[in-house]
């Protein structure tokens, strides 16, 4: 076989697919996890925001009153 008829490079044989499947699935579990606690962290940072506007928006009475 001639140099140019051969591929530029020949593909290896993988025994170990599953085990990088497995790994690619476990990082995309955790990049997933990941965002999904941080939407979680922003609404109750929200929620948190909006008690602190409502409760210094009340009006205390004075204290020598």
């Amino acid at each position: 076989m001639r140099d140019w008829d051969r591929p530029p490079f020949k593909p290896k044989s993988r025994p170990n697919a599953s085990a990088d499947y497995l790994i690619i699935r476990r990082r995309l579990a955790y990049a997933l996890d990941a965002w999904q606690r941080s939407i979680l962290l922003l609404d109750v940072m929200r929620q948190r925001g909006e008690q602190y506007r409502e409760y210094s928006a009340q009006t205390a009475p004075h204290v020598l009153n």
